[in-house]
């Protein structure tokens, strides 16, 4: 399996998908570790002791390929976000400071902008990294679109 980027999480959303992934990556060894204790002195047990492992195996085998598939889907999912994440604060890191320059110096005449700053927690903004993308994308998007209607 592909290893996640070594770029350092700043993403809680990121910082999720690899606890999840590391969770499932764990439950996977448990689900080996069934199957090889499973079969433990197998030569002692009785047919229906037998039948019953037999039961068990089917059902850890199926397990992990449920549990292997959802790895690889998240991994997929991370990488997607990772990169989308990574874009996101490139372009946050640009230009974040002339959006919130541009953003209130058209308070005065765009309410949905001065709604916004209005509502902002600035401390949880600079303290959240993916709170701070997004209230920049969205001031973005009211200036932008403000601009074309112009």
């Amino acid at each position: 399996m592909e290893e996640l980027n070594n770029k350092p999480i700043n993403s809680e959303r990121l910082a999720y998908i690899k606890r999840s992934i590391d969770f499932k990556k764990n439950y996977l060894l448990a689900l080996h570790r069934r199957l090889g204790l499973i079969k433990k002195d197998f030569s002692k047990k009785d047919e229906f002791q037998r039948n019953e492992i037999a039961i068990i195996e089917f059902e850890t085998l199926a397990k992990i390929n449920n549990a292997e598939r959802y790895i690889l889907d998240k991994e997929k999912e991370y990488k997607v976000q990772s990169d989308i994440f990574y874009e996101d604060l490139e372009n946050l890191h640009r230009n974040y400071n002339s959006i919130i320059a541009q953003a209130r110096s058209e308070q005065s005449e765009n309410s949905d902008v001065k709604d916004a700053l209005n509502c902002v927690n600035w401390k949880q903004i600079e303290e959240n990294v993916d709170e701070k993308i997004l209230l920049f994308k969205y001031l973005k998007s009211i200036i932008n679109y403000q601009n074309l209607e112009i």
